[in-house]
């Protein structure tokens, strides 16, 4: 399906859409990457405990700015509903559900890293309960959020096959995220069942959805969304130019 027409509410969200990818891009890096990095990987390491409450600080920065994120992750879900629901409400609705049920389920798993940095700086527990809680938590976190990442997957995918038939980007663009965003999906189950498999999936998870979010978010904010030229219109247009 084309879409020969694009009003204004659907060229405001357009750039809404444009504007939050990148914001969201950048606090996400900084909440999700730089802060945790004192939170225990996928292998033990001596005085984990003690780096979290070293961390402490930034630690809760980081909560505070991915909170904030997933605030802004609900915007960006309305927005695309605005611009995809002439192509389909039903398929946009879905898109948005999905990413709404995403942002519900990450934000309840950011608690996940307040609650280490309560264990982590508690004096009522010895070292080897502290470090076993904090060890607990922090591998739920990160099962949480990999099924946040399927639910983000499956919304993106459903508004990335929607660009796909509107045309509002080029269609390349928007194949990628489809198949971004179902690797993106993939990948969230996987980690849920193979936790041990995490290190190789992470790269086909989220490098693809990076250059889809951040190509598409420069595009859309810089042009917008524009909607393809009508074929007679654009016959008529290369007769006149010829």
């Amino acid at each position: 399906m084309t879409i020969n027409t694009i009003d204004a509410s659907q060229r405001r969200a357009a750039r809404v859409v444009g504007f939050m990818y990148l914001l969201l891009m950048a606090t996400g890096v900084f909440a999700q990457i730089y802060a945790p990095g004192s939170l225990p990987g996928s292998e033990a390491a001596a005085g984990s405990v003690r780096d979290v409450a070293d961390h402490a600080r930034l630690l809760r920065l980081g909560a505070a700015v991915e909170t904030l994120t997933f605030a802004g992750d609900a915007v960006l879900a309305v927005a695309y509903y605005v611009l995809l629901r002439p192509v389909s409400q039903g398929l946009a609705m879905l898109g948005a559900f999905w990413r709404l049920a995403q942002v519900a389920i990450l934000t309840a798993y950011t608690l996940c890293t307040v609650v280490v940095v309560q264990v982590a700086t508690s004096r009522r527990l010895d070292t080897e309960q502290a470090e076993a809680l904090v060890w607990l938590v922090a591998d739920a976190h990160n099962v949480g959020y990999a099924i946040g990442f399927v639910f983000m997957g499956l919304g993106s995918a459903v508004f990335a096959y929607l660009l796909l038939r509107s045309r509002y980007v080029p269609r390349w663009l928007a194949g990628l995220g489809v198949v971004a965003s179902t690797l993106l999906a993939a990948g969230g189950v996987i980690t849920v069942a193979f936790p041990e498999a995490t290190s190789a999936v992470n790269p086909a998870m989220f490098a693809p959805m990076f250059v889809f979010e951040v190509t598409t978010g420069l595009l859309l904010l810089i042009r917008g969304a524009r909607a393809p030229q009508p074929a007679a219109t654009a016959s008529l247009v290369s007769s006149a130019a010829a």
